[in-house]
């Protein structure tokens, strides 16, 4: 995803919390997968961010099987599958909270080898 995609996401979001008060719901099916860059120039407190946005993010989505599936990697100087688009097909709850505890790198930063694992693994059938 290019930044003027990922900046054209996250205005629509902003857009979209604040044209109403409660904002339906996407019940279309439909993959996501967050990519969080936890290197050492990103820093604990911004990790921290980034996750909770990735949480905030989910509760627009009604989760399941058969609608939406997100999954989350996490990268530094490696990449680390740390939710599976099929892992919390029926708890939404247990999906959110399992995006808080993500664990920070601290390390390098290789943000090729995040969207290459991205595209060839977490988006995969076999995976």
């Amino acid at each position: 995803m290019t930044k003027l995609s990922a900046s054209l996401l996250i205005l629509l979001v902003a857009v979209t919390i604040t044209e109403s008060r409660l904002p339906k719901k996407f019940t279309g099916n439909g993959d996501v997968i967050f990519i969080l860059d936890s290197s050492g120039s990103v820093g604990t407190s911004n990790f921290l961010i980034m996750k909770r946005f990735a949480r905030f993010i989910t509760l627009f989505f009604k989760i399941g099987k058969t609608l939406t599936q997100v999954g989350l990697d996490v990268f530094s100087s490696t990449v680390t599958t740390e939710i599976k688009l099929k892992e919390f097909n029926t708890c939404a709850g247990c999906l959110r909270a399992k995006i808080l505890r993500a664990k920070y790198k601290g390390q390098n930063t290789n943000t090729f080898f995040a969207l290459d694992h991205a595209r060839f693994n977490s988006f995969s059938t076999h995976y």
